[in-house]
């Protein structure tokens, strides 16, 4: 679905993607990939090869339904097979007191199927239990081992999901960023406040830009996008270093010449189509467990011209600070010029030699009177 281009090419790191609506995140809000992988051979084979993986991905109704229909299946093929041992042996024809009787307690599948349930659950036999019988404890041990491995297996998948690092972002990441003015250069502020200490440790924050264009129409009407193919372009931004998260923390990409928003004017937020993703990873300070956490900004979820309001106060009765999460997603307007950053360097630098070339005239008439 997605094919990256080398690093070095002219066109930069390129993505390559069918586009199916007018506009669509790559990414959600949430993080997660909007991705829809079609026609792939074999895909069934695939996912059996690898059910490992397949289970822990999966939903989690699905992993519930399979942990219902595997031990439903089981329990209903060993009653089956405590069933024919007993046809086998004919214990329908025997008492309960007479030696050679395989399974003591029950003539009906209602109580084989409680002997299955009962062995395959490792809880104990009551009035049914399988008698002095060669083939009975061939029967008890394979449903011992299979009962392990299904529930080895299961339990063993839900721990890894819910264990695994990818996690959701509320509350973690602010909702909105801004752009505004700091120390006299423009700079792109998301906020970060981790509540759960969950990458408090080796705390590491990455962003990047995905924009794109349209490359190929199939439809051959010029308002209709419903099949084209958009190549998108994603570029790293470079963040000021953020180590501690005990606290609310702004992330901060100072636009430089070098940055990809260097050219763009508050006007072109709203009209280009591009899009902001951050990830965050690290390791909790309590359990050292790592976690991942991923979150998508389409250009009109930035606000030009604002900044987010101070949410740490010191309560002095207190001696602590005090976090008011209520102004965690609270902006304000600033004053910030309208234009792109390359516009105002230019403009800046024009006034300047303008400055300077007025003092050279007027320096150089004073001279010659």
């Amino acid at each position: 679905m997605f094919q990256h281009s080398s690093a070095n090419s002219a066109e930069g790191n390129l993505i390559y993607a069918p586009k199916t609506t007018c506009y669509s995140r790559v990414l959600t809000a949430d993080g997660y990939l909007n991705v829809h992988i079609k026609d792939i051979p074999n895909k069934y084979r695939r996912y059996a090869k690898d059910l490992g993986n397949t289970l822990i991905n999966t939903r989690w109704r699905w992993i519930l339904l399979t942990l219902t229909l595997g031990n439903g299946l089981a329990w209903l093929a060993f009653a089956f097979g405590w069933m024919c041992l007993a046809m086998y042996s004919g214990d329908n024809g025997k008492t309960d007191g007479q030696p050679d009787v395989c399974i003591v307690g029950t003539r009906h599948f209602t109580g084989y199927l409680l002997l299955s349930i009962e062995t395959l659950t490792t809880i104990g036999f009551g009035e049914i239990y399988p008698a002095d019988c060669l083939h009975s404890w061939w029967i008890l041990a394979l449903e011992a081992m299979a009962g392990v491995a299904i529930e080895g297996a299961l339990v063993t998948a839900v721990y890894v999901k819910m264990s695994r690092p990818i996690k959701r972002v509320n509350g973690l990441l602010s909702k909105k960023g801004v752009v505004c003015m700091r120390d006299g250069r423009f700079c792109l502020v998301f906020r970060i406040y981790d509540q759960t200490g969950r990458y408090w440790t080796k705390s590491k924050i990455k962003a990047f830009m995905i924009s794109g264009k349209n490359k190929r129409r199939s439809s051959s009407s010029p308002t209709t996008c419903s099949r084209s193919e958009e190549v998108f372009r994603m570029q790293k931004l470079q963040l000021e270093p953020c180590e501690l998260l005990a606290g609310p923390v702004d992330i901060v990409h100072v636009i430089t010449s070098r940055s990809p928003l260097w050219t763009l004017a508050a006007s072109d937020f709203l009209l280009e189509g591009f899009e902001i993703v951050l990830t965050v990873n690290g390791d909790s300070a309590t359990t050292g467990q790592p976690s991942e956490a991923k979150k998508s900004y389409t250009s009109r979820d930035i606000q030009w011209g604002c900044r987010f309001v101070p949410c740490v106060e010191f309560d002095e009765n207190a001696g602590s600070y005090v976090v008011d999460f209520n102004r965690f997603n609270s902006t304000r307007m600033y004053a910030t010029p309208l234009c792109s950053p390359a516009q105002l360097r230019h403009l800046i630098s024009e006034i300047d030699r303008n400055d300077t070339y007025g003092r050279s005239s007027s320096a150089g008439t004073s001279f010659d009177k």
